[in-house]
């Protein structure tokens, strides 16, 4: 992964879109803004904007692997405020 992140506001969108070589484009199933599954471990990141490496949606554990600091330190950094999910 790379030394630089970003941050990322999700809104609602396909899961995937494939493109064939015919031609064809097939859509997955429409995903909430508030649906974001963290690319390197598979858990559901339940805060926004979401941190990206490359690309790469990462939670808090993966983020701070990476990149040595948390989402917070990180996101205040940029003068960005996280917002979390209340827990259900």
């Amino acid at each position: 992964m790379p030394d630089t992140y970003t941050f990322w506001t999700p809104t609602e969108r396909s899961a995937f879109v494939a493109f064939w070589d015919d031609g064809t484009v097939d859509e997955g199933p429409m995903l909430g803004a508030d649906e974001v599954i963290c690319d390197a471990c598979d858990c559901d990141i339940c805060f926004t904007p979401v941190p990206l490496a490359d690309g790469y949606a990462l939670c808090d554990d993966c983020f701070k692997e990476r990149f040595g600091l948390t989402v917070e330190e990180a996101a205040a950094k940029e003068d960005i405020v996280i917002t979390r999910k209340e827990e259900e």
